[in-house]
């Protein structure tokens, strides 16, 4: 075998050697990318949720559970009715619950009456709706704590919420009318005459929001003369 030969035998032996110890080299290299750019990924898709029981977590984090009717909202000023179980978010423990009075619990919305996590979690709720509040604790009790140290201070809190009437707008189909206050049972009025009503009405799950508003704020006097 002549030099030239043996000399491109060696080189392709060189290169198939070169290759084969190239090959998990290669490998691994591209192993240890794919691992960062893995880990970036996680990093950054994390880095895009708040976890609701975080330091990150500013404002109240509502998780809805059940819906509602999505129609019907509480308002400012408006009376609200809930069932609710309240726990500490570090550990879980169970510090209220209406549930064990056997009573709803109302209260006034956004008049300072309850906590403001309450009243920033309440009103996103529609009627019947359940929902999970997730309460950081500058919005629950803060540095004092409540109920002699079983909240401690600092503390957030998770409420289990169930929105149970507005304004005395209860949960279900049904329509009712009752005569308040009776009448003679003779006088009606004709067609033409001119009546004077005094009306206060209840707004019923199936009206639009605009309409219960309008209900609810009706107490509309009709001055009119009989003819």
């Amino acid at each position: 075998m002549g030099l030239f030969e043996a000399e491109n035998q060696a080189r392709s032996r060189g290169k198939v050697r070169s290759g084969k110890a190239w090959a998990p080299k290669a490998l691994a290299v591209g192993l240890i990318m794919c691992v960062l750019m893995t880990v970036q990924y996680l990093s950054t898709s994390s880095s895009a949720i708040v976890d609701p029981l975080s330091t990150q977590a500013k404002t109240v984090v509502v998780e809805f559970v059940h819906d509602g009717d999505h129609s019907t909202y509480p308002q400012r000023g408006d009376s609200v009715t809930v069932n609710y179980v309240g726990t500490l978010a570090v550990t879980g423990a169970k510090f209220d619950s209406s549930y064990d009075r056997s009573a709803p619990f109302q209260f006034h919305l956004g008049l300072g009456e309850v906590i403001k996590g309450w009243d920033e979690g309440v009103a996103k709720l529609s009627l019947n709706e359940t929902a999970r509040l997730y309460i950081p604790s500058h919005l629950g009790y803060g540095a004092s704590g409540a109920g002699s140290g079983v909240i401690p201070p600092n503390a957030d809190l998770i409420f289990d919420v169930h929105l149970l009437a507005i304004n005395g707008v209860q949960i279900s189909p049904k329509v009712s009318i009752k005569q308040v206050v009776a009448g003679d049972g003779k006088t009606f009025p004709l067609a033409g005459d001119r009546v004077t009503v005094h009306c206060t009405c209840s707004a019923a799950l199936s009206i639009s929001r605009r309409a219960y508003n309008a209900c609810r704020r009706c107490r509309v006097v009709f001055e009119r003369r009989q003819v």
